[in-house]
């Protein structure tokens, strides 16, 4: 659909919710055209050691940002 719009575009959603519901969320939102960047700890999100493949499919599109805010 070529020069359509989604209802979010234009918005930014910085997120640090890991485990399933805040990526399922942030995947929802960016579905919807929002541009989300998710902060991670050094160590990454537990979800992606437990299924990786779900992780990536949830985080496509999304900028992820390891950052220790320690």
């Amino acid at each position: 659909m070529i020069g359509t719009t989604r209802a979010l575009d234009g918005l930014h959603l910085v997120t640090l919710a890991p485990n399933l519901p805040g990526p399922l969320a942030a995947a929802r939102l960016r579905d919807l055209g929002m541009r989300v960047t998710k902060v991670e700890s050094p160590a990454g999100d537990p979800f992606e050691t437990y299924c990786a493949e779900w992780y990536r499919e949830l985080h496509e599109g999304m900028e992820v940002v390891k950052l220790d805010l320690k």
